[in-house]
């Protein structure tokens, strides 16, 4: 399955004000982040229901839960 479209910008939104690091590298427009090398757990409909951001980034390790009816988009 691919990822909610809305759920993915959000997440590259995230991406871009964390400082594009490395660690998010297999984050891509155009991907399924489903799919992504990062801690995201999707739904069987594609919305994020996890997300754990873990490493060398220059903020405090990220964590966040979703709500499955709401999707990414709803929280960021």
């Amino acid at each position: 399955m691919d990822c909610d479209s809305s759920d993915r910008a959000s997440l590259l939104k995230i991406k871009e004000q964390l400082g594009n690091p490395d660690e998010l590298s297999s984050w891509l427009p155009a991907t399924n982040c489903c799919s992504w090398d990062s801690g995201i757990i999707c739904s069987d409909t594609g919305h994020i229901l996890y997300l754990k951001i873990l490493g060398a980034l220059k903020v405090q390790d990220i964590c966040w839960d979703s709500d499955p009816e709401h999707g990414l988009d709803s929280r960021v």
